[in-house]
């Protein structure tokens, strides 16, 4: 049995090392989908260097090639093992990718591929990030996939921007702020480090995400306060129009 299982790693390996040698001849191209082809045809070979390949062609190159690295890395493997390291590989690329929207809405159809709503499963703690431009990517991509599942996220979020903004504005004596800025509960006792970005990060962002709700609401409320006591009211019977 030992033998049998020493056969396939090996006819494994071979096959996993011949598919990287073709693969480093076409990636030799200065055609971006010359080069992207050759991402899609390494993709169909199921090995853990195979995947670790595409990882790293996941946020390198032209977009082209990126979405091929996504596709790639939404194939479900027999081993289950391969598919976490699929979804680990494809969870770390929508930083890289913030400027590009079509590869981080790849990403996230490639992740739907391993369960329903996987992809946004990932793609909503990137919306808090605290880098303004690639919080805004990212609610903006959420935006366009237009999921019920994103509109208690987005009202949640607006309501961390802002009471972030309006502890970091509480200011004490001697022009420090009482808490200290931030939320007071989290991060310890005292309540979060000082964040005086936190004003213009909601001035920034709770518009994106006040629209990216309206967008997949077709609804329109001026506070966040209505957008919660709708939501409780109709959250449960909503369907996303």
């Amino acid at each position: 049995m030992t033998s049998t299982l020493l056969a396939f790693a090996l006819l494994f390996q071979d096959d996993a090392a011949e598919a990287l040698k073709k693969f480093d001849a076409a990636y030799k191209s200065k055609d971006a989908a010359v080069r992207a082809a050759a991402v899609t045809e390494l993709a169909k070979t199921d090995h853990e260097k195979i995947i670790a390949k595409l990882e790293k062609l996941l946020v390198v190159d032209a977009k082209e090639v990126r979405l091929a690295a996504a596709a790639g890395l939404g194939i479900v493997r027999e081993t289950k093992d391969h598919n976490k390291r699929e979804m680990t590989a494809l969870s770390k690329g929508f930083v890289p990718n913030y400027q590009e929207r079509a590869v981080i809405l790849a990403i996230v159809e490639a992740l739907d591929k391993f369960g329903d709503n996987v992809g946004l499963a990932f793609l909503h703690p990137n919306c808090a990030l605290p880098t303004v431009p690639v919080a805004r990517a990212m609610i903006e991509a959420v935006a366009e996939i237009r999921k019920k599942e994103s509109v208690p996220v987005l009202i949640g979020l607006i309501k961390q921007l802002e009471a972030a903004a309006r502890y970091a504005a509480n200011v004490g004596p001697g022009g420090r702020t009482v808490t200290g800025g931030g939320i007071p509960g989290t991060g310890g006792a005292g309540g979060t480090a000082g964040d005086p970005d936190a004003p213009k990060r909601a001035k920034e962002l709770v518009p994106v995400a006040t629209k990216a709700l309206e967008t997949i609401t077709n609804k329109s409320f001026k506070t966040n306060a209505e957008w919660e006591a709708w939501w409780k009211k109709e959250g449960s019977d909503f369907k996303v129009p």
